[in-house]
């Protein structure tokens, strides 16, 4: 007779929690990726004016590029940034150059960005924003994604029939920030007064925002500059 073997009990493992992947939805193809800027750092240059947001943009790339050549990449590192200043100063240009720049570090994997309003992240009835904010994620997944007017948020809180859109969609937002499986940095943008009121929506969006870059309105010889080389396209 062979020897009785006494069967093993099966080992049981701790089933291990994944993050909840950005997944398709209905609201696809509400938002439409463009691309970062192809030559970033010659652009930067050639703005009319900006001259301390170049400054602090180059000194956030030499940061970068000197972690990137020495090897240090902490998986949990944020380069999330916050753009405070009026419409029309080159915060939408600035963060086109800046997912160029971003990409040709390898610190996005892709030079898509997508550039949306506030407002396009809040839907029209409880349980749309979220479906919306995470829609906009997949579609920027690897790049960039360009929050403006980011201070919306706040102002949806103050109002009767969009109270909870604006909690919503920060809600969200912090969550896909937190996850982030695919390194998407995320560029708020507004008014520095408002935004200020923003960042106090939620605890934890300060510390996920660790670059913040003022942008000082044109002076009037910057605007006529603007203007001329505008005149001479035409």
């Amino acid at each position: 007779k062979k020897p009785h073997k006494t069967p093993k009990a099966p080992v049981v493992s701790e089933p291990v929690q994944q993050p909840v992947p950005v997944q398709e939805t209905k609201t696809s193809g509400r938002f439409k990726p463009g691309k970062a800027s192809d030559n970033p750092e010659q652009e930067l240059q050639n703005l009319i004016g900006l001259d301390a947001v170049k400054k602090r943009i180059l000194e956030i790339r030499a940061v970068l590029a000197y972690d990137q050549e020495m090897g240090i990449r902490n998986e949990k590192q944020s380069y999330n940034m916050m753009f405070l200043g009026a419409p029309g100063t080159g915060k939408t240009t600035v963060a086109r150059i800046v997912a160029g720049i971003l990409y040709d570090l390898g610190v996005v994997q892709t030079d898509r960005f997508l550039e949306v309003n506030a407002t396009d992240l809040m839907g029209e009835y409880l349980g749309q924003t979220p479906l919306l904010v995470n829609e906009a994620f997949r579609i920027a997944a690897g790049g960039v994604l360009f929050i403006d007017e980011a201070y919306a948020f706040v102002k949806s809180v103050g109002s009767s029939t969009n109270s909870s859109f604006g909690d919503e969609a920060v809600i969200t937002l912090l969550s896909q920030i937190e996850q982030n499986t695919d390194g998407t940095v995320v560029i708020f943008a507004g008014y520095k007064k408002e935004m200020t009121d923003f960042l106090a929506m939620n605890p934890g969006l300060r510390s996920r925002v660790p670059y913040v870059i003022d942008f000082l309105d044109y002076t009037t010889a910057e605007m006529l500059e603007i203007l001329s080389i505008e005149l001479m396209k035409y």
